[in-house]
Formats: structure tokens, sequence, C-alpha cells
């Protein structure tokens, strides 16, 4: 006996015309809640990966005291005291600091960064969430670059030196900065920026771009030169204004109309800088390296540097390395007994041919002149022109017979003491009566 299936499917449908469809929907459900599951529990392990990552960069901080900040700073050299001393020699080697408090810096040049490189620095908490989101948008969309650090980041990359192009680096550096924020002041935070940022031509901070490219102190520039520094930071070597002061010109009335845009100066002040800028003059030079070592200092310098090292070593218990570094990046400032009129007529006279005879060049002599208290006013470590630095001196650095020099410290030094004679008597050039 056979038996019609069709009388079990529905009226006016078989069963192979039902079953099939259904089956079909019902795979593709299975199908779809499978994908689903699948990428809710890849997205809620990425979620809480992240979550994970971020709560342990909550507290990334940077180990710097802004206060005392172990940066390289210029040491310098002044003859005479810490109050009426002269600056003769600047001490570094490829990067010029000085460091210039926030009260010396004028408003015009904290308002000329702030306009030009991080317009809502005194409302947000260290990092710019607009700027933020349009650099990441800029990234992902067009794979171009957009501006989005401000300037407390940009302090925390110029402090730690960690530049390197990566998501890690960059959410360290957002942690940081909101952890910098919550211990130091907007005043401190920017205090610290204009001294470490770089300005070109090795100048690092706002004192020594002053000091190259307008020859004047920091407290002394207008809003015009002003703009011009503000503007170098962004690209130091692009725009330098010492090899490339077209460009650093645009760059430079870009600030300006940032500040006046964003009302930080007047439409007279905007008017009177838009016009200096158009014959902006610099006093700087070109240089070709910043190094202290391509520039030769005269005899007494390189004694003195020798001698502050020895200093250093004793009483820092460091190596020699280390205190000559010191010497180069420790921003000290070394007052120095030397008179520069002697200095030049004594190395003169070992360059000149007066002293010593042109055709014998192997002679070779040393000279050191010290007043009644002992200072020491002169010194020449060697004949002819002196070509370098932290040269070998005859004067300081040789043990050689002494001769006749021997006369002061053996004969006249004594008898000066026992009264013999003093410090004008005239001793006679002759030998001594009834003495073979």
């Amino acid at each position: 006996m056979k038996t019609d299936i069709n009388k079990y499917a529905a009226r006016g449908y078989s069963v192979f015309e039902t079953s099939t469809p259904r089956c079909m929907v019902k795979m593709f459900g299975k199908f779809l809640f499978t994908c689903f599951s699948v990428l809710f529990l890849v997205g809620a392990a990425l979620i809480i990966f992240t979550f994970s990552y971020l709560h342990s960069l909550k507290d990334e901080s940077i180990n710097y005291d802004l206060n005392k900040l172990q940066i390289n700073y210029t040491s310098f050299i002044y003859i005479g005291n810490s109050t009426s001393g002269v600056k003769t020699v600047s001490l570094q080697s490829s990067e010029n600091r000085v460091w210039a408090d926030y009260d010396k810096i004028p408003k015009t040049m904290k308002d000329a960064v702030v306009s030009i490189e991080d317009k809502r620095f005194y409302e947000h908490k260290g990092v710019d969430w607009i700027r933020t989101v349009g650099a990441a948008k800029a990234l992902f969309t067009s794979g171009g670059s957009y501006g989005g650090s401000t300037i407390t980041q940009q302090l925390v990359k110029n402090i730690t030196g960690e530049n390197q192009v990566s998501i890690t680096r960059k959410v360290k550096e957002i942690f940081r900065a909101l952890n910098l924020e919550k211990k130091y002041s907007k005043e401190e935070i920017l205090t610290a920026y204009l001294n470490v940022v770089n300005f070109g031509d090795g100048c690092y901070g706002v004192q020594t771009a002053a000091n190259t490219y307008f020859g004047k102190d920091i407290s002394e520039c207008d809003i015009a030169q002003c703009a011009s520094i503000a503007g170098i930071t962004q690209n130091p070597t692009a725009y330098n204004p010492l090899l490339h002061p077209d460009k650093n010109k645009e760059r430079q009335q870009t600030v300006l109309k940032e500040m006046y845009g964003q009302n930080r100066i007047t439409k007279a002040q905007y008017d009177e800088a838009m016009a200096e800028s158009e014959n902006m003059k610099f006093t700087g030079t070109k240089k070709v390296s910043t190094s202290s070592s391509d520039k030769s200092w005269d005899w007494y310098t390189d004694t003195m540097f020798e001698d502050v090292k020895e200093d250093l070593m004793s009483h820092y218990n460091c190596s020699s390395e280390k205190a000559v570094d010191m010497i180069y990046h420790g921003g000290l400032k070394i007052y120095s007994a030397e008179d520069t009129e002697l200095q030049k007529i004594a190395e003169d006279a070992f360059t000149s041919g007066k002293v010593f005879p042109s055709s014998d060049k192997k002679l070779q002599g040393g000279y050191v002149a010290m007043d009644y208290a002992g200072r020491v006013l002169a010194i020449v470590g060697g004949r002819g022109e002196k070509t370098g630095n932290r040269l070998l001196s005859l004067a300081t650095d040789t043990k050689r017979q002494p001769g006749s020099t021997i006369k002061p410290l053996a004969v006249y030094g004594p008898a000066v003491n026992m009264g013999k004679i003093n410090y004008s008597s005239l001793i006679e050039d002759e030998p001594l009566p009834n003495w073979k």
C-alpha cells in the first residue's frame, strides 16, 4: 500500500517546497548567530584587554622634577667677581641652553607660543581631546598627519626623548601629560616648555634663541620677534631665520594672525608687528657646527678648564669624563682672575718671534704671571699660534728641568720670608763674592 506524503503538507504546497527554504533560513540564522557570537567574544576580549592595558598606564608619569630639570645648560666663564664679572667664553657641546625664569619671559612670548601650538592650553587638563580626535581621524581616513599634541604633551616628549611613531608611545604620552598637569601648574609647565624646546641653530629655550637671532635678552624682545621665535618650533630647520628667513617670515606672520584672531594682541599691535615682519633683521650668523671645540680658546681658558675639571672630580668623586660633561652641560658660572690685556701681550710675545729666535723651532717655553695675592693673571702654554683647545701646556702640564726658574722658589722666596729682600729689591746678575 502506497502513502501519499503530500497529504501531510500544507494545502497547496509539497513537502519539498516547504522544507528546503526553512532549512536554508535556519542554517543562515545559525551562521549569523555564530558570527555575531565570535565577533562579540572577540570584541569583548579586545575591550577587556584595552581596558586592562589603559588601567595599567593610568599612573604613567615622568620621573622628573620640573623645578630641577637635569637638562644640558651652557656654562659660562666670567672675568671678575659674581657681581661685576664680564662674560667671555660659553662652554657647550651641540646644545646651547640658558634657563629663563617665568617672570623674565615676556607675556607676548608666552602668548605667541600658546596661540600657535596649543590655543586651549589654559582650558584643558593636559590633553586637548578635540585635537586628539582630529589627529586620529586624519590618520585613519586620509593617512595624513595632524598635530594633536598639547604643550604639556610636547614637554613630556622633549623631557623623555621618546619620539618613535607608535600607538603605545602616544598612549603613554597622554597619561603622562594628564598626570603632569595634576602635579604642576600651567605656569610651571609653560616655563619648562619654553626652556627645553628646540628653536634651531643649536638653541634650546627662548633665552638662547633671543641671544642668537636678535642679540638681546628674551625680556627685551617685541611682539614680532617673539612671533618669529615661536614659529620655529614646528620645524626648527625649515623655519631657522638664519637659514630660511623667507619661510620664517611666513610662519611668523601666521603666528601673528593667530595671536590677533585669539584676541591676544590688539589690531594696532598686529599692524605694527606685521610691518616690522616685512623688514625683520637678524643678528646671528649661519653655523656649520655649534660645538665649543670649534673655537680656539686662549691658554688661560685651557688651564682654567682643567682646574675646574679637577675640582669637580675631587668634590663629586667622579670620573674625568663626568666632570667634563658637567662643565659643558651643567650651566656653571666660572669666575676667573684673568688679565685680558696681559694675556694678549704674553700670547703675542710667544707668537710674534720677538722673544724666541724664528730660526730655532725646537726652542719652547711657557709663561705664568701671578699677582702678590697668588691670583694667576696670564698663562701661555707654548710657542706659535694656538690651534685647538685643551692642548698640552708647557706652563702647567709638563715636568722639565727648571733651571734658573727655581730661584724664585728656592732662593728669593725664603729671602723674602727672612726679611733679607722685599718684592721691589733689585738683584745684581753677577757672580757672588768668594763663591766658586
